[in-house]
């Protein structure tokens, strides 16, 4: 649970908030298979922005909706009511809709919802075979195109590639970065020997994250000279946090 400090969870059973099977317990008792843990807390829920949700497309199997930057896809951590599917389900009636895919909190775009088990199945199956792609646009700092020199990083499709490990400097915070050579080869070699990946707790009380490999693809659409802003499409062939604002940055 990285939501909060090792010393709230011990101050939170001395003072009775964490319950297991609904009776006081201590810090060091050692859970079982069907114990029932309650925690005692006062939720708040973080605001979003307020915006009219826009459906773009619905039928008897999909509901396609324009997700606004700030909402979170789904329950998580802080937020339960604010979430897409919560408003969708509480505001718009759809009761049972399937969560296909997700976007990060901050990022606006295109969700798609399936309305029955077999359609969920369908397009979960396509996302995997890369018949279903996502497809992100990004405008960043500078000009993109010079680094199209670099022949080095260009794959067939004439796109700029870049392949790098990332990993959680806070989960609960939801930082990530990339993680440099060094520490990808040594966590490759352990990992070739099928030695354990050490997940202690360090010295500041953060857990040790192994890296997860993460590969993007770029497209340069066009550079703006007034603002030194340029335009490109993104094609993520992995589903990291944050991987594609990560990825520009190394590059």
């Amino acid at each position: 649970f990285h939501l909060y400090s090792k010393d709230y969870f011990i101050n939170a059973i001395k003072e009775g908030k964490i319950l297991i099977n609904e009776k006081q317990t201590s810090e060091d008792y050692i859970l079982k298979d069907n114990d029932f843990l309650t925690h005692l807390t006062t939720r708040k829920e973080n605001p979003i922005i307020f915006q009219k949700l826009e459906i773009i497309y619905e039928d008897n199997d999909y509901l396609v909706v324009d997700k606004p930057s700030s909402w979170p896809v789904h329950i998580c951590g802080a937020y339960n009511f604010n979430t897409l599917q919560r408003i969708l389900m509480d505001e718009y009636n759809y009761k049972d809709i399937k969560i296909l895919h997700r976007l990060d909190k901050q990022t606006s775009g295109i969700v798609i919802f399936a309305k029955n088990t077999n359609s969920a199945e369908l397009f979960r199956n396509k996302l995997h075979t890369d018949d279903v792609q996502k497809i992100y646009f990004a405008r960043v700092k500078g000009d993109f195109s010079t680094i199209l020199n670099k022949k080095e990083l260009m794959n067939e499709n004439g796109r700029i590639v870049c392949k790098k490990y990332l990993k959680p400097l806070d989960k609960a915070k939801g930082i990530h970065t990339d993680v440099d050579d060094k520490e990808v080869e040594e966590f490759l070699n352990k990992k070739n020997k099928k030695e354990e990946i050490s997940n202690n707790i360090e010295d500041k009380d953060k857990e040790v994250f192994e890296p997860k490999y993460a590969e993007t693809e770029f497209e340069f659409l066009f550079y703006d000279k007034t603002s030194n802003t340029s335009v490109v499409k993104c094609y993520p062939k992995t589903g990291r946090t944050h991987q594609i604002r990560i990825h520009l940055r190394c590059l």
